[in-house]
């Protein structure tokens, strides 16, 4: 994805503005009176503009957004969708609405540097609903402009995915591999990273996943090397220019290591 230029926060904000509005009137728009349960065709139309509002709440803010979770419980605990239970939703998101106003303004008012994109990561097909909750998280640490937080959850995602990929190719066998039985946990992002670059040479392996380009090493390196760098010193590195500048690198190893755990 090329990048927007430099107005392209202006888009963002501008575009999920409109979204938010167009959900909240959505809201106010389903006629109700007293507190019973909405007919099939406001139960239909409060479902759609729900859906709507938890898909813009998880591109901002992550599915573990205090919006999100409120959200979902009143969902659960009322399947059928009382008066009450609508306005309740409601409600929470308009609180949603407002704070995220109030983040822009806090935006506008600051010396940051404008997104280059509208998300960080792009759709990859992770089998593992986890994995897919981390990727939200980081495009919404992205769009709050949290760019520690978003580089060190890419770097924790990159470690896991070479943890469980070395896991499953190694399994129980070879447990060291990825393991350190001594400390009881799983080895650190230089140690995983070293044992994969050996196992991306194993005749096995490249007869069950395939041959891996040594550039995706070069940037898992990239990746420890800059941790290691500015483990005293996060806060002082570039992390916004530093992930957007290697952001399409990123996508393919991203898709890469998880084409590669699906095969082995």
């Amino acid at each position: 994805m090329e990048p927007f230029g430099e107005n392209v926060s202006n888009n963002i904000k501008e575009k999920i503005l409109k979204e938010i509005e167009e959900i909240i009137t959505g809201f106010k728009n389903i006629k109700t009176s007293g507190y019973g349960h909405l007919d099939e065709s406001k139960q239909r139309l409060a479902y759609s503009l729900i859906v709507r509002a938890k898909s813009i709440i998880t591109k901002i803010a992550g599915n573990e957004s205090v919006y999100f979770i409120q959200m979902g419980e009143i969902e659960k605990n009322d399947p059928s969708m009382r008066v009450k239970s609508l306005r309740a939703i409601q409600g929470s998101f308009e609180a949603f609405s407002n704070d995220y106003k109030k983040n822009l303004i806090q935006l506008e008012n600051s010396d940051l540097i404008p997104l280059k994109y509208i998300k960080i990561i792009d759709d990859i097909d992770f089998k593992d609903t986890t994995y897919q909750q981390i990727i939200n998280e980081i495009n919404g640490t992205y769009n709050y402009h949290f760019f520690t937080s978003m580089y060190i959850l890419i770097r924790k995602l990159l470690e896991n995915l070479l943890y469980d990929t070395l896991k499953k190719y190694y399994g129980t066998n070879n447990i060291e591999k990825f393991f350190n039985k001594a400390k009881k946990q799983h080895h650190g992002f230089g140690t995983l990273r070293a044992n994969f670059n050996k196992l991306i040479y194993d005749e096995n392996f490249i007869t069950n996943a395939g041959k891996v380009d040594p550039k995706f090493l070069d940037l898992l390196k990239e990746f420890k090397d800059s941790g290691d760098l500015n483990a005293h010193s996060l806060f002082n590195f570039p992390h916004q220019s530093f992930i957007e500048n290697k952001k399409e690198e990123i996508n393919i190893l991203l898709s890469k290591l998880v084409s590669i755990l699906n095969k082995t």
